[in-house]
Parts: C-alpha cells; sequence; structure tokens
C-alpha cells in the first residue's frame, strides 16, 4: 500500500507543478491592485466618486458578502511607447458579466450585462487592444462588473501587454482550467455508461452497478463546472443551487455503496439509509429554498466528506491489501482525491485567493482510473479462470471431435456404400422398365417374324433415345433441366418428322432450373412417354411442348391436336408409369381429353437448395 500511496504523491506534485500559473513576461503588464466602486451607473463614474483601494484577486463573498449587481474596478498601468503592434487583455477568473474600457474606450462586452444574464463560473478570458487606443504614459484600465445572485463575483488580476506573450498566458489557463477537466469529465461519463451496461448485462454483480451510478453522476454534477468555460442559458438560482448541491452529495453516497459492495460488507440498514437519502436529497433542498441552501453551502461541503472518510476506513479494515492491489489502489486514490477536495474547500470558505485553479476534476480522475482498474482485475481474474475452464473444454472437445471424427469417416464409408448400392438398384429399375423391356419386346417381334424391318428400326431407336436417358443421368454435373430437353429436341425431332407430326417447344420460361440428374431422367421419361402417346394413338398433326418455373414450382405441359377419345379410356401401363414417376418428383400428373386434342400437364415442387 505504501507503494501506491508514494505514486499518488508523485502523481499529485507533477499535477500541481503543472498547474501552477505561468510566470508573467516582463513585457507583460500586471495590475495587483484597482479602485473599487459599488455603482449601478452605465459610465465610468468620475475620480471624485466614492472608490476604494482593492487588491486583486478580489473575491465579492470575502470583500463584499451577500452583494450582487454593479460595480466599477479602475486601475492606471504605464506603457514606455506607444505600441506598433497589437496587445491583448487577459484576465484568469472574472465572472459574472463584464465590459472593459482602455482610455474610455470599450474594447470588450460579454453580455449579459442589462436582462437575465447567463450563468458561469467565470472562464479565462482575453480579448484584443488596438495599438491606437493606447498611449505612451498613463493608460486608464476600467472594468464593469456585474455579479448575479449565488455566484461567486469577482476579478483576477489582468494582464495586458503584447498580443502573443498574453495568448501563450491564457492558452496555458484555459488548457487546465477548461479543456482538460471537460475531458476528463466527458471520459468519466463514457465510463460510468459502459459500467452501467455491464452491470445490466450481469444483476449479480452490484458494485458495478453502483460504480457506474458514481461515475454517471459525478460526470452529471460536474457539468456544473462546464460554466466555467462557458456562459450556460439562464438558469434559475434555486435550480442551480439544488443541482450543485443534490447532485455532489448524491454521487459521494453512490462512491460509498460502490466501497460496500467492493469490500463484501453487507449492511441493510446503512444501505437503506443511504438510498433513501439519495432519493430525497434534491426534494428536501428545493423545499428548503435558495436562501437556506446559500447559508448551508460549506457546512453541506464539509458533511459531504463523511461518506468519503468512512469510505476510506472500509478499505482500510476490510480490503486484503497483498492480495488485491486494486483495493489498494482505490484506497490511495480516495485519500488524494479528498486532498483536492480540500483544496478546493479551502477555495470556497476563502482560504485561497479567487481565481485558483480547482483541482476536484483531477481528483475523479483519480478516482475513476483506480476503480476501472480495480474492477478490470476483478474482470481479469475472472477471465483467466474461464480461460483454464476453456482449454480444459477444449481438450475434453479436442478428443471427442477426433472420437467423432473417427465415427463420420466409418458413417461416410457405410453412406458410399449404400448409396452405391442405390444407384446400382435404380440402374437396374430404369434397364429393366425401359430399355430392358423394349428389347425383349423388339426381340420377340424379331423372331416370330411378324414385324416388318422399319417398325424394328423404329423399336430399336427407342432402345438407344433409352439408353441415352440413363447415361445422361450418369454424368456429373448434368442438372440443367432446359438443356436436357432441349438434348431430347434434337434426338426426338427426327422421329416426330417421320411421323407427319410437327412440334413446337416453348422453354423460354423454364429459366435456369437444375436438378438432380435422377430427377432429370424422370422428367425426361414422362415427356418421352407423353410423346411418344402422341405419336402412336392421337392422330395429331401438330404437338406443343412448354415448360415455365417460379420460385417453387416446375411445370411441363404436352398439347396435342388430335382427335382424342369421346370418353377417357381407362389408365394403361404408360400413364401409370407417368404417375408413378411424377410421385417420385413429388408431383403430379394431370392428363384432360377433349374434342381439341389431349394435355398432359406435369407439375412438380423445385428441390430445396444445399
Amino acid at each position: 500500500m505504501t507503494r501506491w500511496v508514494a505514486r499518488l504523491l508523485c502523481i499529485l506534485v507533477l499535477a500541481g507543478a503543472g498547474l501552477a500559473r505561468a510566470q508573467v513576461p516582463a513585457d507583460v503588464v500586471e495590475i495587483r491592485e484597482a479602485w473599487f466602486l459599488k455603482s449601478d451607473a452605465a459610465q465610468l463614474p468620475g475620480q471624485d466618486a466614492a472608490w476604494q483601494r482593492q487588491p486583486l484577486p478580489d473575491s465579492w463573498r470575502e470583500s463584499r458578502p451577500g452583494i450582487q449587481g454593479y460595480g466599477w474596478y479602475r486601475a492606471e498601468f504605464e506603457l514606455p511607447a506607444q505600441p506598433g503592434d497589437v496587445h491583448a487583455i487577459y484576465i484568469s477568473l472574472v465572472n459574472s458579466a463584464y465590459t472593459i474600457h482602455i482610455n474610455g474606450v470599450q474594447v470588450a462586452n460579454s453580455g449579459g450585462m442589462e436582462g437575465p444574464i447567463g450563468r458561469n463560473g467565470g472562464f479565462p478570458q482575453w480579448v484584443t487592444v488596438p495599438p491606437e487606443i493606447l498611449r505612451a504614459g498613463t493608460n486608464t484600465f476600467a472594468l464593469r462588473l456585474r455579479v448575479a445572485a449565488n455566484l461567486r463575483g469577482g476579478l483576477t488580476a489582468p494582464a495586458i501587454g503584447p498580443k502573443t506573450a498574453v495568448e501563450a498566458l491564457h492558452g496555458k489557463d484555459e488548457l487546465w482550467r477548461t479543456i482538460v477537466p471537460r475531458a476528463l469529465n466527458t471520459a468519466t461519463l463514457a465510463l460510468g455508461l459502459l459500467s452501467l451496461l455491464l452491470w445490466s448485462r450481469h444483476r449479480s454483480q452490484a458494485a458495478y452497478g453502483w460504480f457506474g451510478g458514481f461515475l454517471v453522476l459525478t460526470s452529471l454534477w460536474a457539468l456544473r463546472n462546464f460554466h466555467h468555460s462557458m456562459t450556460l442559458p439562464e438558469i434559475s438560482s434555486r435550480t442551480w443551487e439544488v443541482f450543485v448541491l443534490a447532485g455532489h452529495g448524491v454521487a459521494r453516497l453512490f462512491l460509498l455503496m460502490f466501497v460496500l459492495r467492493f469490500t463484501g460488507q453487507r449492511r441493510p440498514a446503512l444501505e437503506r439509509a443511504l438510498v433513501w437519502t439519495a432519493a430525497l436529497m434534491a426534494p428536501v433542498l428545493w423545499v428548503a429554498g435558495e436562501a437556506a441552501m446559500s447559508a448551508i453551502r460549506i457546512p453541506f461541503y464539509t458533511a459531504t466528506a463523511i461518506p468519503m472518510w468512512y469510505s476510506i476506513w472500509l478499505l482500510a479494515r476490510y480490503s486484503p491489501w497483498r492480495r488485491a492491489g486494486g483495493a489498494a489502489l482505490v484506497f490511495a486514490a480516495l485519500i488524494g482525491s479528498e486532498c483536492l477536495a480540500l483544496h478546493d474547500w479551502l477555495i470556497a470558505v476563502n482560504r485561497l485567493p479567487f481565481g485558483t485553479l480547482q483541482w476536484q476534476a483531477y481528483g475523479v480522475a483519480l478516482l475513476m482510473t483506480a476503480m476501472t482498474v480495480a474492477l478490470a482485475g476483478r474482470y481479469f481474474s475472472a477471465f483467466a479462470t474461464a480461460r483454464t475452464l476453456n482449454l480444459e473444454l477444449e481438450r475434453r472437445v479436442d478428443q471427442k471431435t477426433r472420437e467423432l471424427q473417427d465415427q463420420l469417416k466409418k458413417s461416410a464409408a457405410y453412406e458410399r456404400a449404400a448409396a452405391l448400392e442405390e444407384e446400382r438398384r435404380r440402374l437396374m429399375r430404369d434397364m429393366h422398365d425401359g430399355i430392358g423391356s423394349q428389347l425383349i419386346t423388339t426381340a420377340t417381334a424379331v423372331e416370330r417374324g411378324a414385324v416388318p424391318a422399319d417398325q424394328v428400326a423404329a423399336l430399336l431407336r427407342d432402345c438407344i433415345a433409352d439408353l441415352r436417358l440413363v447415361i445422361d443421368s450418369l454424368e456429373p454435373g448434368h442438372g440443367d433441366l432446359a438443356l436436357a430437353l432441349a438434348g431430347m429436341r434434337y434426338r426426338l425431332e427426327p422421329r416426330l418428322q417421320s411421323a407427319g407430326l410437327a412440334s413446337h417447344w416453348e422453354l423460354e420460361g423454364l429459366g435456369e432450373v437444375t436438378l438432380p440428374p435422377a430427377d432429370v431422367l424422370q422428367v425426361m421419361r414422362i415427356v418421352q412417354e407423353a410423346l411418344t402417346n402422341v405419336i402412336k394413338h392421337s392422330g395429331a398433326k401438330h404437338a406443343t411442348l412448354s415448360a415455365w418455373s417460379d420460385a417453387q414450382t416446375v411445370g411441363i405441359r404436352v398439347t396435342d391436336d388430335g382427335a382424342g377419345p369421346r370418353h377417357a379410356p381407362r389408365e394403361g401401363r404408360g400413364l401409370l408409369n407417368m404417375k408413378h414417376r411424377a410421385l417420385r418428383l413429388q408431383g403430379s400428373i394431370h392428363v384432360k381429353f377433349d374434342d381439341h386434342g389431349t394435355q398432359v400437364l406435369l407439375q412438380f415442387p423445385l428441390p430445396a437448395q444445399p
């Protein structure tokens, strides 16, 4: 723990060195004393008015407590010669609204001198001064100040000199008073929201919820510090006081709740009291009113140190220092933050000069860093445990994976053997039902000698066509239905023409339909059977085959202009075979006979894509 405290002290020393005011250059005049006159006059009163000497910086709460409204500061400064370049005026802190006059000429107006006044805490100001306004010898500086109610009005020592030198003074002061605190506050708010998000996913980890709540409340409360870097819109003093006091108090109560959870201490009565106090603080302050809040401001800030020091005591009493480096860091950060808060408290009670840079924003950064490291340590510890468990799980999964791969290899071998057997059976069925039966019929007819040679040739051509269908179904990747129909048309066209049948094939609506080779074979056999029936039985002169598809279904229609039977005949073997093949495609066959001819309609669903 000593190591962490030493590091924290080093950080504070370095921060104090960085926050120290820059040395004023020799060519810059710093006004350390002025004349002051409490007056509502819009123009600079004459020297015969009741001016009083006033050292700068000047805090109205100390020099004229309870006073608000308008006042004039007047001072004189010397220049060895009339400047030839642009000069500037830099004021570290001026609060609230003001105008600046050099040798009777107004050179700056912050706005808000009349009517509603925007709330600001005073932030580094600098304005340029044209060289023609200045003169060699004595020059007059005058500043009219308007102090708003419940704001710490006052003026620090103005610095007047060449623009480049004054701009450098203003830049460093703005960095530490405005830019860095605002960035820290933004980072604190973002981290708080992230912690609340983590807590929302793991409600059992209450420490993260209280930590996130503390950071968000601290960030929202620290938004008041933006009035140190910009003029906020008009806000009633009563609302502003409730926001400042309640935000500060509730944030410290949330911090105590976090420490209770972080150290594993469950004190239900205290926790209920803290929750109720946090919930009622803002309403009670609002009811108390503006005057009461102004009167209790300093005692209230003093009282809010109690939960901080109690948090420090809890960490010192219940944290295992050697095993929890994060707790030691939080402990050191709490002490450091309270030291910075004590510095700001001394500013509030006028024990440090008006305009002294407030350090509490850096205290919040210390707490944010320490608490983040502490909670991250817990997360990383959980990750390390999870990683060990994951490694063991991975080892077991690898072992089971190897066993599963061996089983898959055996299953793949069985599946290949089964697929080969099924393909062998399919070929046997196709050969038996198709070309086999045709060859047997042709051989029988030839043996009897009752069939003319031309009919034998036709039967043999049918066998060859059927054999080609079987061979096509064996070709890898042969699944393009349109291409298969086109090839079938090429093979059947001579046979159709020899039968005196003109055919028309409409394949444009089919699109790119890809089927397994076995399904293509079923479709070809159905089409072949339908066209064969047209040739043999219809007496038609024209036949049309049209095919189409949509996102789900394929349709193929074969129509002819034959006379057709007056009554639908009984289903023969050919029609039964077509229906059987359609069922293999999970589709259906519809045959329609009328005086205009015959229509065979095949419809089946597209197979699911792998």
